[in-house]
């Protein structure tokens, strides 16, 4: 029999959550400059890919690691949203990601929780409207004088000296495999996450931890930073712990020194302001401070080198002559090589080509890419979001503050920084070749906001799939917004207002008076500083518009199949009107973001305009909670002769005037965890409806569904888990160890109803077996003896001994290839008569001994075992399945071709039962 096997080899999706998932967004606007590499991975963990921003998603998978239920996947990511200023190529090039492995970023807000200096104080947060004004007098518990801390404390490590407070919530972005979101942790220890979930990150800072909800562990052990280490880092995947503690996949790296310039990652970036300085005669004084042009920000990113587990492992290889640039991945099962993925680049910047080799370096496939030429490098002209708009600057020193022009015939004399949709397209991904020799074709159009106007960035317009002849097969155009208007909402328009921030200086100075000397109020200046970006996101999501409405039509024009028409969740954030001053806040007072994106209705018709699916979903907030963050800026500098006035300003009247009762500018905002889940989803397919409904737990585990079908009749789910449980339970007990190593996936308790009435009932019992909780009974409705009973288990986690009510005979297993494979079965036995040393040493060996493998293939004639029946089996040095012998002596044999696939099974007489022909498509 032969099989013909399609493999998906690239999926182009576009993907919207459900059911309870949330988009993972943060709360709060970068104000520092990440690590590269982090800022790439955080694109496809916490930023959701799909049309509610305009993205498709363009995966190239090479290689999945699976222990235990734990998957690493190893893949190039593109996202196609354009190329900015300060994108890099990294390890595959412009555009690409390299996922393989996670990373824990820190982002200080207000003081650093890793300042090693000063005098920390509790912190300091209020409501603005209860900070006391005018009472700096020399009081040690005068509000402004705690504004004077908290400014302290937002000093870097090098300088900050005296007592400090915090008032903000610092922020951990985490991302790795099938987990990201949000941590944040105050001074006194306050802590949470977004969004509220099973997953925890703990021992924040250095060397982070991880705990997914099956208790696995994730530990972060190697850094990046860009020089303020207390204030701005990034850690990287270094161990995966499983959550018996048998197994651990290792990830290694070369680190960098920061001696080693060459090696170092710089990160474009753009420093200098424009000011404009009005003093009290009248005057306007305008200057370019900061250094002009492009500078670089340096960070000591490490290199992934290899990813290990039990003999298994993936070799990343670089470029001799660019350090970071990935030449080729190698994978290896238990020492042998199984295949390798080369890269071929222009200039080590643009992916040519993946072209993946089998274990006897024959190419097997490969895919290919086209772009659309190649952005301009060096001083590149910029629009408002940073993508490129014009040929590169003549001049390394330009200005890139946007060229307003302001009130009172003001102008800036920075760059024309308006969008340029040519240029913005120039190094974009446009065609993926396949395997097969077909190809897709990617076309894109900028966005789009309200009235039409263009934003930054690129959505996909159009994609043509091609077969190897060139005929078009498929074709696929998106039309946005309400009525496909083709405009969304975009998410902060233009406004110099942004980009500006205010300060006041004051001049201090001394006069002879009756009693001796006094102070008197000199100069003011009002300082208006323009910045080359604003201070306020104009991004949400990673986009500069999203979109609650897209329509997807399939066909061709001229004979359009049929269409769907998504509908998305759209918040807008709440902004305060202004500062304590009156002036442009930079964070909005609430982030709606982390309800936006969802997945609200989807709607399926043919090309008579017939529906033929339609799902529509309501959501509700669960688990909210606001955290108040109070954000203190430096407004008013008293400079001058008598500037020690500022310590106690406040006990003279012109300065308390001048000042308005304080120094500083400040506004609150809040950050808020919670998630917004699906509550109700209606679905219409093939001319059936049904409803489900959902119920959430506080960790937003759904713990009731209810299925309603046609005919109106109810089926009711509901489910248990560890926090449902822990809540009562004695501490030391089951649940109260299952909570805190953080195991909340598994349904402890399943109940199922028609109506009103029970019909079914599992309880699944855990035990802790000393290194390890797993599995001990699974009971059912009207069984008061366990249905499965787990008896034992093995060192690596795996189990030995299974019964199951209703069968008179135990399963024993004997585990190989270091806990990695069953390598024998017994039923209506038990491998008791091998004795504990034979055992060990075969679960332990890399692999068992052909001496070991022939005492356990004795025991088919052992007289003490007559009527149970063993089944044995056989791998290769790559862990596939190589014989497999039944009870009755029966061998099957299977062989794999040089890329590890299934190529034939075989009879014992070596005789062909099966055959494989792999085939590929887009």
């Amino acid at each position: 029999m032969k099989k013909r096997i399609l493999t998906i080899i690239l999926g182009i999706l576009c993907t919207a959550g459900m059911h309870g998932q949330s988009s993972d967004v943060p709360s709060l606007p970068q104000l520092t400059t990440p690590s590269p590499k982090a800022t790439m991975a955080d694109r496809f963990g916490y930023y959701p890919t799909n049309l509610y921003t305009g993205l498709v998603d363009i995966t190239i998978p090479i290689h999945t690691i699976e222990v235990k239920g734990i998957k690493i996947p190893i893949e190039f990511k593109y996202h196609a949203s354009g190329l900015k200023y300060d994108d890099l190529p990294m390890e595959v090039g412009y555009g690409w990601t390299l996922m393989a492995g996670g990373t824990v970023s820190y982002s200080a807000r207000a003081a650093s929780a890793y300042l090693t200096k000063g005098e920390k104080g509790e912190p300091f947060i209020k409501e603005v409207k209860d900070i006391v004004k005018n009472d700096k007098t020399g009081s040690l518990y005068s509000d402004q004088l705690q504004l004077d801390y908290v400014i302290n404390g937002s000093k870097s490590d090098y300088t900050i000296q005296g007592k400090y407070r915090d008032s903000e919530y610092d922020v951990y972005n985490f991302s790795f495999p099938e987990h990201s979101g949000q941590y944040y942790l105050l001074e006194d220890n306050k802590e949470f996450t977004v969004p509220v979930s099973t997953t925890y990150l703990y021992g924040s800072g250095y060397t982070p931890v991880a705990r997914d909800e099956h208790g696995n562990e994730y530990q972060f052990g190697v850094r990046d930073s860009d020089g303020d280490i207390a204030r701005n880092f990034t850690y990287y995947l270094t161990k995966v712990i499983s959550a018996d503690k048998g197994d651990t996949i290792h990830f290694s790296y070369q680190e960098i020194n920061w001696g080693a310039t060459d090696k170092l990652v710089h990160r474009p970036v753009i420093e200098a302001t424009y000011s404009f300085k009005d003093n009290m005669q009248g005057t306007t004084q305008s200057s370019i401070d900061g250094v002009t042009g492009i500078t670089r920000k340096s960070f000591n990113t490490p290199i992934l080198k290899e990813i290990s587990h039990k003999g298994n492992r993936v070799e990343f290889q670089y470029s001799s002559t660019e350090i970071r640039s990935l030449e080729q991945i190698r994978i290896y099962q238990q020492g042998t090589l199984v295949k390798s993925v080369r890269l071929a680049k222009t200039d080590h910047a643009y992916l040519d080509a993946a072209r993946f080799y089998g274990s006897d370096n024959k190419e097997i496939y490969s895919y290919g890419f086209e772009y659309n030429g190649k952005r301009p490098e060096g001083y590149m002209s910029i629009d408002y979001w940073g993508y490129c708009n014009g040929p590169s600057t003549s001049s390394p020193h330009a200005l890139y503050v946007p060229n307003f022009t302001l009130p009172n015939n003001r102008t800036i004399p920075g760059l024309n920084r308006s969008l340029n949709e040519a240029y913005m397209q120039k190094g974009i991904l446009t065609k993926i070749v396949y395997p097969t020799k077909g190809y897709t074709t990617f076309t894109y159009e900028p966005h789009r906001g309200q009235n039409g106007v263009l934003y930054g960035g690129l959505r996909i317009k159009e994609m043509n799939v091609y077969n190897e002849s060139g005929n078009l097969q498929e074709k696929k155009w998106y039309k946005y917004g309400l009525n496909e208007s083709g405009n969304g909402r975009a998410i902060r328009t233009v406004d110099p207002n942004d980009y500006c921030s205010q300060s006041y200086l004051l001049e201090a100075y001394w006069a002879p008076g009756f009693e001796g000397a006094i102070t008197l109020l000199g100069e003011r200046t009002r300082v208006d500083a323009y910045h080359a970006f604003p201070l306020s996101d104009y991004f949400q999501q990673g986009s500069t518009v999203v979109y609650s409405c897209v329509t997807e039509y399939m066909g061709t024009p001229a004979a359009p199949e049929g269409k769907t028409e998504y509908r998305f969740s759209d918040f807008m954030d709440e902004w305060y009107y202004g500062t304590m001053r009156g002036n442009r806040t930079e964070i909005p007072k609430w982030s709606n973001a982390w309800k936006c994106g969802k997945l609200v209705g989807k709607t399926v018709t043919d090309n008579s305009g017939k529906i033929v699916y339609s799902l529509s979903n309501t959501y509700e907030e669960i688990n909210r909670r606001d955290y108040l963050n109070l954000r203190v800026l430096s407004y008013c500098n008293i400079y001058g002769p008598a500037s020690g006035i500022k310590e106690i300003f406040s006990t003279h009247t012109d300065f308390s005037t001048a000042t308005e009762g304080s120094l500083y500018d400040y506004y609150n905002y809040y950050i808020t965890s919670g998630e917004y889940v699906v509550k109700e989803s209606k679905e219409f397919n093939d001319g059936v409806y049904k409803t489900v409904r959902y119920k959430y737990n506080e960790l937003g585990q759904i713990i009731e569904e209810t299925l309603v079908n046609s005919e109106g009749n109810e089926q009711i789910v509901r489910k248990k888990y560890t926090c449902d449980f822990w809540k009562d339970a004695m501490s030391g007990s089951i649940y109260d160890k299952m909570y805190w190593k953080n195991i909340h996936s598994p349904a402890l308790e399943i109940s199922v109803y028609k109506g009103e009435a029970l019909v079914g009932k599992t309880t699944n019992e855990y035990k802790d077996w000393g290194d390890f909780i797993a599995l001990q009974n699974v009971k059912q409705l009207n069984y008061y003896e366990p249905r499965i009973k787990y008896q034992s288990y093995d060192k690596y986690g795996n189990p030995t001994v299974i019964s199951k009510d209703g069968e008179f005979e135990e399963v024993s297993y004997i585990w190989g290839h270091q806990g990695q494979r069953v390598i024998a079965e017994i039923r209506g036995g038990s491998f008791d008569t091998l004795g504990p040393v034979l055992t060990d040493r075969v679960t332990s060996a890399v692999s068992p001994s052909s001496a070991d493998m022939a005492i356990i293939e004795a025991l088919r004639s052992n007289p003490s075992l007559e009527g149970s029946r063993i089944t044995t089996y056989y791998y290769d040095s790559a862990l596939n399945l190589k014989q497999l012998v039944m009870p009755n002596g029966t061998k099957t044999s299977y062989e794999y071709d040089s890329f590890g696939r299934l190529a034939c099974v075989k009879d014992q007489n070596g005789k062909i039962i099966e055959s494989y022909q792999y085939n590929y498509k887009q």
